[in-house]
């Protein structure tokens, strides 16, 4: 697929409800422009602009693994609308050519809000292992576990840039890797926000 290997939500909301949901082994290939964001989204891909913002709401026994963005960003999910990670959801093992390996969150309008679950194994060949967090975008971690992801060179845990806004209330991280710097969390730009409150 172009983008949204597994799922592309454009509109509305979609939540996945079911101990055996599995979004695995998807891909997606659009060639991008690093300069506009664009993003593919090997397992699932969540559309929000000025107009529209869809919804992706994951429910304990969710997993999202094994899937690849062959051109561009966001290995497992690109967010670019509200997304929500419950308790026992698992993104794992997916792999981004350029940024975000697990999750890539995006645009002034993208909110990722995590109650729990792991992000864990996921690989970016450059930055933002398990996630990158950018372009005013804001994420919210109450619990859950992020853990042995990989950048080859920034933010194995997380990159942070472009105005993004990261709260932290709670859970970890844990054993993340990058080649450059930053192994649990890399900021660039000088230009994102972090509140933690624990």
């Amino acid at each position: 697929a172009m983008s949204g290997g597994g799922i592309y939500l454009s509109k509305g909301s979609l939540e996945i409800d079911n101990d055996d949901a599995a979004v695995t082994d998807n891909s997606a290939s659009t060639t991008v422009d690093a300069n506009k964001g664009s993003c593919n989204g090997g397992g699932i891909y969540v559309v929000g602009n000025q107009d529209f913002v869809a919804k992706l709401d994951l429910k304990k026994g969710t997993v999202i693994s094994n899937n690849f963005a062959s051109n561009g960003f966001a290995g497992g999910v690109c967010n670019g609308g509200i997304m929500t990670i419950a308790d026992g959801v698992q993104i794992i093992k997916n792999t981004a050519k350029t940024y975000g390996g697990g999750i890539y969150n995006t645009a002034e309008w993208a909110k990722l809000t995590m109650n729990g679950g792991l992000i864990s194994e996921n690989t970016s060949l450059l930055d933002g292992g398990g996630i990158l967090n950018r372009g005013k975008a804001v994420m919210i971690m109450n619990d859950g576990v992020i853990s042995k992801n990989q950048a080859a060179t920034h933010g194995g845990g997380m990159l942070m840039q472009s105005y993004a806004t990261f709260e932290m209330n709670g859970g970890s991280f844990e054993e993340n890797f990058s080649g450059g710097t930053g192994g649990a969390i890399r900021t660039t730009d000088n230009t994102w926000t972090w509140v933690v409150v624990i």
